[in-house]
């Protein structure tokens, strides 16, 4: 058993490190949708290609005891960012290009590839520095500070581009955003150098072991209950809301038209990067209170009808065409508040399904697997959907998934697959 030591001030290195976390997923999941459509990329082009850069997500339980032989989680936690940073520095070159698409969803996906082994040795060493009491005390601040990391790439540096447009150009700005924005990795990361203990965890186990822990840990995956059926649940209870987090920043984005708002970039950052993620770290941490005092069985159901009814005001939006800034940032708060208490029941429900057993963190590791296989194909096919569709019919369609979903719901509910959790309410 690995033993547990509490490292020197956590409060110093929590915030930076998870905020860190945020940053990285942020920048190849929703601000590289944002650089394409400001250089009028179509939409099913764009949502293909940026939802295979969340794939990396997706291969967290194949690549974790590989990744444990290589190093100790201190050196990949220090060595990760210096090398994204790299990675911005070789994407601002080719914004330089005419033909920068293809070369830079390469230089995303690596960018995902590392951020995914940076989340999961950030996780490691959390878990090894820290006792249990502690590692429940820091968990608030660990979300948000994830929030706020995303709030400054999503937010901040989208902004301080949409600032520069007028008088730089598109390609200039995003840019100086993007240098920016290496400057801060470069910076945290030499912080981290400071911060970090140096009694970090040694590699725990050995190349010839992992293929006995694959086994091992295949074998307890398959005996869970109900298996295909919470496969498809944890598939598809998102589904909808990972096409809408591709679409929405375009529709906000795309000319009157094409049935779009015909917002300027500043306007999306503040809407989607800044109210959007704030009123999804509300809800996450409303769904967090809520969720300590009532069951699984009990909240599911109305939170998903929540959801269902926060979307609508999309298509409110695509009927009206408004321009109301005030209205358009009230549907988007709504509906991202909607997400993020349905995110924090959805999380729950993968803990408690996957949590199990003497390798409950594989199982886990494949849960959120699973949930970044959803992100994937729901993005991937949104754009294709949107096209086909145009903006108003399809977020009647994003509706009428949910709706099935929460009817699909009510079969859940009625599993014993938590034991206690849904027996005893």
């Amino acid at each position: 058993m690995t033993q547990v030591v509490t490292a020197r001030s956590p409060h110093l290195w929590i915030p930076s490190l998870y905020a860190l976390e945020g940053l990285f997923f942020a920048l190849v999941t929703s601000v590289s949708l944002i650089i394409y459509k400001n250089f009028n990329f179509t939409n099913s082009k764009i949502t293909f290609f940026t939802s295979l850069l969340a794939i990396p997500w997706s291969l967290k339980p194949i690549v974790a005891p590989i990744i444990g032989n290589l190093a100790t989680k201190r050196q990949f936690i220090l060595l990760i960012p210096v090398l994204i940073m790299i990675a911005i520095i070789v994407l601002i070159v080719c914004l330089f290009q005419s033909n920068f698409f293809y070369p830079s969803i390469i230089l995303f996906f690596m960018m995902g590839m590392m951020s995914s082994i940076f989340d999961m040795n950030v996780d490691g060493y959390y878990i090894t520095q820290l006792n249990y009491h502690d590692q429940a005390r820091y968990i608030g601040i660990r979300s948000t500070c994830y929030q706020i990391g995303r709030l400054i790439c999503q937010g901040g540096i989208v902004f301080i581009a949409s600032l520069l447009i007028q008088k730089m150009g598109v390609r200039s700005s995003w840019q100086v955003g993007l240098m920016i924005l290496a400057g801060i990795v470069l910076g945290i990361a030499a912080y981290h150098c400071k911060v970090l203990s140096d009694n970090a965890s040694a590699i725990q186990q050995k190349l010839k072991n992992t293929a006995v822990l694959y086994s091992t840990v295949y074998n307890e995956f398959i005996k869970l209950p109900y298996l295909l059926l919470m496969i498809f649940f944890f598939i598809a209870y998102s589904i909808a809301e990972n096409q809408l987090i591709k679409i929405v920043p375009l529709f906000l984005f795309d000319h009157v038209a094409n049935g779009g708002l015909g917002l300027n970039l500043t306007d999306i950052a503040v809407i989607i990067g800044i109210i959007g993620l704030i009123s999804l770290l509300v809800g996450i941490i409303l769904s967090g209170f809520i969720l300590a005092r009532l069951s699984l069985k009990v909240c599911l159901i109305p939170i998903t009808v929540f959801l269902v009814f926060a979307d609508t005001g999309y298509i409110l939006l695509s009927v009206i065409g408004s321009h109301n800034l005030e209205l358009i940032s009230v549907i988007v708060a709504l509906a991202q508040f909607g997400f993020g208490l349905s995110n924090g029941i959805y999380m729950l429900y993968l803990l408690r399904y996957f949590g199990q057993g003497p390798h409950s963190m594989s199982l886990y590791a494949i849960g959120t697997a699973l949930m970044g296989f959803s992100a994937v194909i729901g993005g991937a096919i949104s754009g294709y959907i949107q096209s086909i569709l145009g903006y108003r019919n399809f977020f009647i369609w994003i509706v009428l998934i949910n709706a099935a979903i929460t009817i699909f719901c009510f079969y859940i509910v009625k599993l014993r697959w938590i034991g206690h959790e849904t027996v005893a309410n």
